[in-house]
């Protein structure tokens, strides 16, 4: 016997900020708001993001999306 549940899914958390590494003698890592990263950095690092959610989830990229390096992940 087979039944099927919808389950509603709520979109992921964005979140207030994103951890810094290490830096100038700090050795903890640090975060950093998101408002204070620039708009290409915040792309690159979106877009990354979603790379690793594919990977972790064992799909392939849709067709519509960026071509990436199947090898290793990177946008082209």
């Amino acid at each position: 016997m087979k039944t099927k549940i919808d389950v509603e899914l709520r979109g992921f958390t964005v979140p207030e900020g994103i951890p810094c590494a290490p830096f100038a003698g700090i050795g903890a890592d640090r975060i950093c708001p998101i408002a204070a990263i620039d708009t290409l950095t915040l792309e690159r690092l979106c877009d990354q993001f979603k790379l690793d959610v594919f990977k972790k989830a064992g799909k392939d990229m849709p067709p519509q999306a960026a071509p990436y390096c199947r090898k290793c992940g990177e946008v082209l």
